[in-house]
């Protein structure tokens, strides 16, 4: 039950087809945007603003579905959950909720801070984005990182050196 609407899931094998059962209508791929709309909204809590809705399917980009932004978005680096998703973004703080298109179900809410996080956490655990631009700016600074450590190691190996011989030379 999503919304209210009793549905069930029907796998084609080249895709997934949603049908509302008391009506038995076939509604599409996914949910109806305004099902997953409520979902968002309910989710949220306070003042909803929305500023873009943008479908996110199986694979590929996103297309906007609703409100103003580039009509299309790349992957959604911040959300790596199942797909197909509804990807709200809202006025309030950067805010974006992530709805399953299938379930109606909000599976991921994102802030700014969210997104330092998730930087520093894919930094520690190696696990870089699949995109190319990206990709080479974590790479590079993984790379910074190693050799601004490897510096401060030479120069804490050097120190220790002087120290060593100085107390070597006094006791001499």
């Amino acid at each position: 039950i999503v919304e209210g609407h009793p549905v069930a899931l029907v796998d084609r094998g080249d895709g997934t087809e949603v049908w509302e059962l008391s009506e038995k209508r076939r509604l599409g791929p996914v949910l109806p945007l305004s099902w997953a709309r409520e979902a968002a909204r309910r989710d949220f809590g306070g003042t909803y603003e929305e500023e873009a809705v943008y479908l996110f399917p199986r694979s590929g980009i996103g297309q906007r579905v609703a409100g103003s932004g580039p009509e299309t978005l790349g992957l959604p680096d911040e959300y790596a959950g199942p797909r197909p998703v509804y990807g709200f973004r809202l006025r309030q703080g950067g805010m974006h909720l992530y709805v399953d298109a299938l379930s109606g179900e909000v599976r991921a809410r994102r802030r700014g801070i969210w997104r330092i996080y998730d930087l520093a956490f894919r930094l520690h655990s190696l696990e870089f984005v699949s995109d190319g631009a990206k990709r080479a700016l974590m790479m590079g600074m993984v790379a910074l990182g190693l050799v601004l450590s490897g510096t401060g190691l030479a120069m804490a190996v050097k120190r220790l050196r002087r120290m060593l011989s100085s107390a070597c030379s006094a006791e001499s």
